[in-house]
């Protein structure tokens, strides 16, 4: 989407939103880059920048929109002050695992089956 989160004007953004007990939500990207055309030039937010701008805002907890399981994995890893929501995460499994990397989330529906099955897998 072209904008950059290294912003300074940001900085009194967050104190306002923080300030009002809102929520940010910052989407990553407009659309899932992996069913494009490849000419298109519009390119996601990069994964550093999302985790630089959780580093300088670490008491503003933001939803990041438009992540792929692995940006998810590697913002966990080091961040705490994020969720994510997972419709661009289209893993097999994937709520289970995020279930196990948090378990005072929501357990995923007993139910819930991939729409689409990998080649390999067992089941």
């Amino acid at each position: 989407h072209n904008y950059s989160l290294r912003l300074p004007a940001l900085a009194p953004f967050v104190a306002a939103i923080n300030a009002a007990g809102l929520r940010l939500i910052v989407a990553t990207r407009l659309e899932d880059e992996r069913h494009r055309y490849h000419a298109l030039a519009v390119k996601g937010l990069p994964v550093a920048q999302v985790a630089a701008f959780l580093a300088r805002f670490p008491a503003t907890h933001v939803v990041c929109s438009g992540l792929y399981k692995p940006e998810i994995e590697t913002l966990a890893a080091t961040h705490e002050n994020f969720s994510a929501d997972i419709a661009f995460a289209e893993w097999l499994k994937h709520a289970r695992w995020a279930h196990a990397k948090n378990p005072r989330a929501p357990s995923p529906p007993r139910h819930q089956r991939p729409a689409l099955r990998h080649p390999r897998s067992s089941r």
